[in-house]
């Protein structure tokens, strides 16, 4: 849990100084956006206050901080821990958020893979 957190906020931190750690793999060996190109410089667009170029990136940059916090969540104590895993997995039981998110996202990356293919290209590989 630790390492995913700490390579989010790695990876957020080099890209706000124009120095990313890793580039898409998809992009660069199929020429194929990945779901979440574009997303750490939507949600850094999105902690700058700056929403329309956040929306451009990547709607789902909204998202990330709140997923990050989620993710942090799994540092607590274990008291709290598990308080906090409990009160999520409600949450979850009760909308289906998860699942539901998953499938906005991937839609999401259908629509503007096959209706703004070239555009969509431009626009994460910087």
């Amino acid at each position: 849990m630790l390492v995913i957190l700490g390579i989010a906020v790695l990876q957020l931190l080099l890209t706000s100084f124009n120095l990313p750690i890793w580039r898409c793999p998809m992009l660069h060996t199929l020429g194929i956006p990945c779901p979440g190109c574009g997303l750490t410089r939507a949600t850094l667009a999105f902690l700058q206050g700056e929403w329309r170029q956040g929306l451009t990136l990547h709607a789902f940059g909204l998202f990330m901080p709140m997923a990050l916090v989620f993710i942090g969540g799994g540092l607590l104590p274990s008291h709290l821990k598990q308080q906090f895993v409990f009160q999520i997995e409600k949450i979850e039981h009760r909308t289906g958020i998860v699942t539901i998110l998953l499938f906005a996202l991937i839609a999401y990356w259908l629509v503007r893979l096959i209706f703004f293919p070239s555009m969509f290209i431009r626009l994460v590989a910087g």
